[in-house]
């Protein structure tokens, strides 16, 4: 497969139009691009049908919350009369969701865990804020802040242990190891376009509706594992990777705006979206990028093709979920997002 070294995306022309749709049995449902030009502009908006259900679920009282707290979907927690959460026992790796409401002490202002200090945002009539559990946490109790206008709570999580296992690859030595004078400036420079890329999030929700799975195909390689290449031990697989044919349409995750589309040298071709409260979504190895950076998309919009470019042994795409810097997996933050996107 022949790659673009030309002209990287980012610094070459603005990708085509795209016309055409995410659709059909090779797609996750509900995958689909934006109808028009195809510039990333326009919100593409569906699961009315998910968001009349969890409407539905919203009307009962779920087992163990106070009356005086949350009418919400029971897979919410309550930690106490104003706070709710995803999990109590969040594994290393896992993204926790809180649902705050007002209290005597005031509005939420900020959440702290791990000493990392989180936003909070409004959404509707509740509070809301995502933190991460890093990979290299420890199991035990950890605590948890909500500050509040005046004071606060401090409430508990008890971290769970996690075995990711490991993976063995071998991979051409300079994928590895870099000695080249061009390679080494190339990883500087994009070090530098990543920070600029994860450093301006928006303070705000920006997707209305849950996440979802870009892309339908087998898991090849699961969040977590550590990855040993050449014998090297690496960092932790910070996503997932889902095997797929080069050329197949890869979708949006969930609405937001796009920080980064262009070349790297470790992750290819790569799309970066910024989803608002430092969550952000990854879509690496590309073989055709289909937005820019600046380009507003919807859940299910066509960002570009599944490639083999960068550090891969072959045709996949890596699709991760980073909040704040940590790492999370993806598969699990779907079912915890749909706390955080706000109603349709």
């Amino acid at each position: 497969m022949k790659r673009d070294h030309d002209h990287p995306a980012g610094r070459g022309p603005r990708p085509a139009p795209v016309t055409e749709a995410c659709s059909g049995r090779s797609l996750w449902p509900g995958c689909r691009a934006a109808a028009g030009s195809g510039n990333g502009r326009k919100r593409v908006l569906h699961g009315a049908g998910f968001a009349l259900l969890v409407g539905m679920l919203a009307l009962l009282w779920p087992a163990g919350m106070p009356a005086a707290g949350f009418a919400s979907v029971p897979e919410l927690l309550s930690l106490s009369e104003t706070v709710a959460v995803t999990t109590r026992t969040p594994r290393r790796g896992e993204a926790v969701v809180l649902v705050m409401r007002a209290a005597a002490a005031g509005v939420p202002q900020a959440v702290v865990f791990f000493d990392r200090r989180y936003s909070v945002a409004a959404v509707g009539d509740r509070f809301v804020a995502v933190c991460p559990v890093p990979l290299t946490a420890g199991p035990g109790p950890r605590e948890l802040q909500v500050l509040r206008e005046r004071g606060g709570e401090r409430l508990n999580l008890e971290v769970l242990p996690a075995d990711y296992g490991e993976e063995r690859l071998e991979l051409p030595p300079e994928m590895v190891t870099p000695t080249r004078p061009e390679h080494l400036e190339r990883i500087r420079r994009d070090r530098r376009r990543l920070a600029a890329a994860y450093g301006a999030s928006a303070d705000r929700v920006l997707f209305p509706t849950p996440f979802v799975r870009p892309l339908e195909g087998e898991l090849i390689t699961p969040f977590g594992k550590r990855r040993i290449l050449n014998g090297i031990p690496k960092q932790p697989h910070g996503g997932i990777d889902i095997r797929g044919a080069s050329g197949t349409p890869v979708c949006t995750s969930a609405a937001g705006r796009v920080v980064l589309a262009e070349e790297l040298y470790y992750s290819g071709r790569a799309v970066i979206i910024d989803h608002g409260l430092e969550v952000f979504s990854l879509y690496l190895h590309l073989d055709e990028l289909a937005v820019v950076a600046g380009d507003e998309v919807g859940r299910g919009q066509f960002i570009g093709r599944v490639g083999s470019t960068g550090r891969v042994t072959g045709p996949h795409l890596h699709w991760g979920v980073k909040i704040a810097g940590v790492f999370v997996d993806p598969l699990r933050f779907v079912a915890a997002s749909r706390f955080l996107a706000a109603d349709e």
